[in-house]
């Protein structure tokens, strides 16, 4: 037959509330409590009368607290002076429990420990806690307790999800409200730093346009030092270079490579002689000793191309010493024009120095014809080429030689 002392099934908080009971009737300083339920499993350790106000359990206090809630295994064991299982209790059916009280316990100690469970628990023998009436009345009971019980949680997990709903509502109002406050913070700084950086940029791009002012002011003021007498130093040195070169060109002389490139025209033009004059003494000569009239065209031949390349060389001479003659000339009109534009330049430059200008019309008088070369040598042309030029036919037959210069005219 099974021992212990037997209840009907209890629920964890009368559990805990008969455990911390007993441990203050029996002395214990600290102790443990293990429940397994139908709600699910805790423990608690802690000193009598601290249970009730631990925060921690404050869950299973209202899980607990349920009508249907039921325990199926809880030990109580003391923990000051090591661990000692003192009490376990169990229900296996849902219909009765039972306690079972350990061995170890002295019995002064099993006394109080019987008192108090009396205190909480209507304690009975196995006999009476089978009995069959008792039992259905029970069963029926507790069945009608748990459907009401069950309607009741159904009730309570209505209010309960009713309860996180709006929990859940509010904490996303209050996240919404707290993300929009949070961003407009944001956006303030963002505008406030984007003013910021937009005044700093101001302020370097004003630093920097006056940087620039300065220095463009530098930089007139060293071109205006520019025109100082130093660079009338400088213009005046460069003039006299210039006329120290043209001083040169006056007195200079063809090169030797030029003189090579003249001899072979003068080579030419001998030996072009030499061979016409010989022409022309054979002929003569054929002609006076045989009195032959066609020796008389060697000698023509001969006379027209002696007098032709004897003119053509006078004139080519005359040509090549009146270039020498104008290229000397030239340096010399550009040495005055040089003089009267420097002389130009310096009155310019004196009147602005004065903060005037030189009149215009002034400057076309004195600058007039500056660097102008109106007389250039001609170029030097054959009889031959002359002739050819103003003759506008030229007809020639045994006998006779017909030029006619009705076209040219």
């Amino acid at each position: 037959m099974p021992v212990g002392l037997f209840i009907k099934p209890a629920g964890p908080n009368a559990l805990l509330r008969a455990f911390d009971d007993i441990a203050q009737s029996v002395g214990i300083l600290k102790y443990a409590a293990s429940f397994q339920s139908n709600i699910g499993n805790f423990s608690f350790d802690g000193i009598p009368g601290q249970w009730e106000g631990d925060r921690r359990l404050e869950t299973w206090r209202k899980l607990g607290s349920l009508p249907y809630a039921q325990c199926t295994h809880a030990d109580l064991t003391a923990q000051h002076g090591g661990n000692r299982l003192i009490l376990r209790y169990q229900c296996k059916d849902g219909l009765r429990g039972s306690f079972d009280i350990e061995a170890n316990v002295p019995p002064d100690e099993r006394e109080r420990l019987i008192e108090a469970l009396q205190r909480h628990f209507p304690l009975t023998t196995y006999a009476d806690a089978i009995d069959v009436h008792s039992d259905i009345d029970g069963s029926l009971q507790i069945r009608e307790r748990s459907v009401a019980d069950l309607q009741a949680h159904l009730s309570q997990l209505g209010e309960l999800l009713a309860d996180i709903t709006k929990r859940e509502t509010e904490a996303r109002r209050a996240s919404q409200k707290e993300l929009e406050a949070a961003f407009l913070k944001k956006e303030e700084a963002l505008a406030a730093k984007t003013e910021r950086a937009r005044f700093e940029f101001e302020r370097q791009s004003a630093e920097r346009e006056e940087r620039l002012a300065a220095r463009e002011a530098e930089h007139e003021k060293r071109v205006a030092e520019f025109e100082t007498d130093e660079a009338r130093r400088v213009r005046r040195k460069l003039l006299g270079d210039v006329e120290k070169v043209l001083k040169d060109l006056e007195t200079s002389t063809t090169s030797p490579q030029t003189e090579a490139r003249r001899r072979p025209i003068w080579l030419g033009i001998l030996g072009l002689l030499l061979i016409f004059g010989t022409l022309a003494a054979t002929g003569a000569v054929q002609y006076f000793r045989t009195l032959d009239t066609h020796y008389a065209w060697p000698f023509s031949a001969g006379m027209l191309g002696f007098s032709g390349m004897a003119i053509y060389g006078l004139r080519w001479t005359d040509s090549w010493h009146r270039q020498h003659a104008a290229q000397e000339m030239m340096a010399r009109r550009y040495k005055a024009d040089i003089l009267r534009a420097s002389w130009i330049a310096e009155l310019a430059s004196e009147w602005s120095d004065d903060g005037r200008q030189v009149p215009t019309g002034l400057v076309d008088v004195f600058a007039r014809n500056l660097f102008l070369d109106v007389n250039g040598p001609t170029e030097t042309q054959h009889p031959i080429e002359q002739l050819l030029a103003k003759a506008g036919r030229i007809e020639i037959s045994k006998g006779r030689l017909v030029i006619d210069n009705a076209q040219g005219k």
